[in-house]
């Protein structure tokens, strides 16, 4: 996601988008305009400042899926104003991603080692209702 504002981040999502897809292993990736993206930060003002964002949902969930929300996190990488920590964190996130694809519940293990790691603010956890935070 993103509104098409100008920064490093973005220019290293672009610069780096083929090994984004490498690491996609067959899950649905989806690039929104930057008009998606303006659409769902007017619903979700909580992402003002925060992009590029890359959002994660996870569809491997076990269990109940809480009143019918889904489970995921997002990178909030337009934090991260130098393109060397901005690549460092796209890298640790694919890695991250790539090691608990077929985590039961990679909430928790993002909670486990990413927030330990200082990803605090960077990396959010989110649990939205599919319509209201995708734009469905």
């Amino acid at each position: 996601m993103d509104t098409g504002w100008t920064s490093p981040a973005a220019q290293v999502i672009r610069d780096n988008f083929e090994m984004i897809r490498s690491f996609q292993d067959g899950d649905p990736l989806y690039v929104l305009s930057p008009e998606q993206s303006r659409d769902i930060v007017k619903r979700h003002p909580q992402f003002i400042g925060k992009d590029p964002v890359l959002i994660v949902r996870d569809m491997h969930r076990s269990g109940p899926r809480d009143g019918g929300e889904y489970h995921g996190f997002h990178l909030n990488l337009g934090l991260i104003q130098k393109p060397v920590r901005a690549l460092h964190a796209l890298q640790e996130f694919l890695r991250f991603l790539n090691l608990h694809h077929d985590s039961p519940n990679i909430e928790r293990d993002i909670k486990d080692r990413l927030h330990k790691d200082g990803f605090i603010g960077t990396i959010e956890v989110i649990r939205e209702g599919a319509k209201d935070a995708m734009g469905a």
